[in-house]
């Protein structure tokens, strides 16, 4: 629902409570590097994004803030600067989560950002099939922590991008 004149309920609680908090409410802290997408197969020339080779910026945070030693959902964002022409970006995010159908929904604590499999949580309509977007990371569990990442000039990890149908296996 949109407030003429304002911004929607929902925004303004967010604003207020990332006011109260002194920083975003979710997410808080963070860090960003450039990355390169690479398909595993090769698109034509009507490929998806997700088909394509192309350039990106990735996020790495924790979802709540809490403490390194305590667990934290990790999310992991990433921004494929004009996927679909000037100023037209494709934004993903998605965060740690499980990798069984029913528990793609679901947001779970990590140690680290390479601990668990990530989700978008909720169904996408890509190439006519409702499916569920994931990736995994291709380090060893539970991987690095924020401050580990934060003294890098590089963040140096890989994740595999994948799609599912709401009930069918994960596939690259």
């Amino acid at each position: 629902v949109r407030v003429a004149g304002g911004m929607d309920p929902a925004s303004r609680i967010f604003e207020s409570l990332s006011r109260l908090r002194g920083k975003r409410v979710f997410h808080p802290f963070g860090v960003g590097f450039a990355a390169r997408l690479t398909p595993v197969g090769e698109g034509g020339a009507d490929a998806s994004v997700f088909e394509r080779e192309a350039e990106a910026h990735v996020r790495l945070s924790r979802s709540f803030g809490l403490p390194e030693w305590a667990p934290d959902p990790c999310g992991l964002a990433f921004r494929v600067p004009d996927a679909y022409g000037a100023g037209r970006h494709q934004d993903l995010l998605l965060v740690s989560s499980a990798a069984p159908p029913g528990g793609r929904h679901t947001l779970l604590p990590s140690r680290g950002f390479c601990d668990r499999p990530y989700s978008t949580v909720l169904p996408y309509y890509l190439g006519g099939e409702t499916v569920m977007i994931g990736a995994r990371a291709l380090a060893p569990r539970p991987g690095p922590k924020l401050r580990d990442l934060a003294e890098r000039e590089v963040g140096g990890l890989e994740f595999e991008l994948a799609v599912a149908g709401l009930r069918d296996e994960w596939r690259p």
